[in-house]
């Protein structure tokens, strides 16, 4: 998803897909073990170069926060 050096990441993933999804069930999505992931994505989103971050609108969250 972020690329490396050489090699451009691939734009049709979000950091939710990545982290999220590859990581945990929907159950455990549900019971809110993946909250802090949740707030890691958020933070990593603003941390790509500005020409590389996702529109709002392609920002598929997982989940709300309470």
């Amino acid at each position: 998803m972020w690329g490396s050096m050489f090699l451009p990441g691939d734009n049709r993933l979000t950091e939710e897909d990545y982290y999220i999804k590859g990581e945990f069930t929907e159950d455990e999505v549900k019971q809110g073990l993946a909250t802090s992931v949740q707030r890691f994505c958020d933070n990593s989103r603003g941390e790509r170069e500005p020409k590389n971050r996702p529109e709002p609108s392609r920002i598929r969250k997982i989940f709300i926060r309470p």
